[in-house]
C-alpha cells in the first residue's frame, strides 16, 4: 500500500492555530505537547477553566468558544469532546473561519446500533446524528469535515475499557468471562489515535468522510484479558461462567454501589466479533497501529 505524502509537521504546524474541543481527554493530552513542539498555537477548550501558562497553549472554557471579532482565525479543529458538544457549536467554528474539522467518534456507532440495551442504542444513534450534522454543516459552509472511528482505545490508564478490566483484576485477582470470551477485538493505542488525528489535519486530501482506526492485531477477548494480566505482572486467572449463571450473578452485582451502570449487553459482547479493517486510514493517513502489548504505563495505578 502506498504511504501518503504528508508535509513536514514542524513546517505545517509552525505558527498554525489549532482549536481543540475536549482538550482534557486522554488522546488530546498526548497530542497537545507535540503540537506545541512543532510551533502550533493551541487553543484548548474544556468544561472547566485551566491556567494559560504560555503563548502556544491557551486554555478557554467551552463558553468562550465564540470568538470576538479581534481574534485571529482558527482554521484547524480537532474535537475529542462528546459529539453533541461539537455539533452544538458549529456556528462558533464558522465564526472562527474553520477550514478543516476532525471529530473523534467511535466504532460504537456501528457495534451498538442494534444493541438490546436502550441506552446503548441511543448512544449509537446520537453519534450517527452528530456525524450527519457535521458533514451537512461542512458542505454548506465549505469546510472539510471528517470523522475518526477508533475501536477499543487504551494506553494511558484513563480509558474505559482496558483500565476497567485492570481495576477489576486488581481488586479481585480474577476475571469472569461470559462463556468462552471468544469475540475478536482490535485494541488501539491512544498514541496511534493521536498520530492519526494529527495526520488528518496535515493530509493534503482526505478521500473518505470517515476513517476507522483499529488496532494492529486481532485477538480474542480472552487473549486480550490474559495480556492485561501479564502487563500487571500476574498469572492469568479467568473463569468461564455459563451465560445463565452469569446473568444471575449480574443481577446481584447491579444492586451494589458502583455497578449500577453495568449492562448485560457488555458481557454478551465478549463473544461477538468486533473487527474493522483500517485500509483507508493506512492509505490516506499512513496509519500503522501497533499490536496489543500493554505495559504498566498503559494501566491505572493498582494498589
Amino acid at each position: 500500500m502506498t504511504t501518503p505524502l504528508l508535509p513536514d509537521p514542524s513546517v505545517f504546524f509552525d505558527g498554525a492555530r489549532v482549536g481543540i474541543l475536549g482538550a482534557t481527554s486522554p488522546v488530546a493530552q498526548l497530542l497537545i505537547p507535540q503540537l506545541n513542539a512543532w510551533g502550533a498555537a493551541v487553543i484548548a477548550f474544556s468544561r472547566q477553566p485551566h491556567e494559560t501558562i504560555n503563548k502556544t497553549l491557551r486554555w478557554r472554557t467551552i463558553d468562550e468558544i465564540y470568538p470576538p471579532p479581534e481574534r485571529p482565525p482558527i482554521q484547524l479543529w480537532l474535537s475529542f469532546a462528546p459529539a453533541y458538544i461539537l455539533t452544538n457549536h458549529l456556528d462558533a467554528l464558522s465564526a472562527a473561519q474553520a477550514k478543516r474539522v476532525i471529530m473523534l467518534s467511535s466504532t460504537t456507532r456501528f457495534t451498538k446500533v442494534n444493541s438490546g440495551d436502550t441506552t446503548e442504542r441511543h448512544v449509537a444513534q446520537s453519534l450517527a446524528v452528530a456525524e450527519g450534522r457535521l458533514h451537512a454543516w461542512g458542505e454548506s459552509e465549505g469546510v472539510d469535515t471528517h470523522v475518526l472511528w477508533p475501536t477499543l482505545v487504551y494506553g494511558n490508564g484513563k480509558d474505559k475499557n482496558v483500565s476497567q478490566i485492570a481495576r477489576w483484576i486488581g481488586e479481585r485477582d480474577f476475571f469472569p468471562l461470559y462463556g468462552a470470551g471468544s469475540g475478536l477485538r482490535q485494541p488501539v493505542h491512544a498514541r496511534d489515535v493521536a498520530d492519526a488525528a494529527l495526520a488528518s489535519l496535515m493530509a493534503p486530501k482526505l478521500n473518505e468522510p470517515g476513517y476507522v482506526l483499529s488496532g494492529g492485531e486481532i485477538l480474542s477477548y480472552r487473549a486480550m484479558v490474559e495480556r492485561i494480566f501479564a502487563a500487571m505482572g500476574r498469572s492469568p486467572r479467568l473463569v468461564s461462567v455459563p451465560p445463565l449463571l452469569y446473568r444471575a450473578a449480574f443481577a446481584v452485582m447491579r444492586r451494589r454501589s458502583g455497578f449500577e451502570k453495568l449492562s448485560l449487553e457488555m458481557a454478551r459482547r465478549m463473544n461477538a466479533d468486533m473487527v474493522f479493517p483500517h485500509a483507508e486510514a493506512a492509505r490516506d493517513l499512513g496509519f500503522a497501529p501497533r499490536g496489543f502489548h500493554p505495559g504498566p504505563q498503559d494501566l491505572p495505578p493498582i494498589a
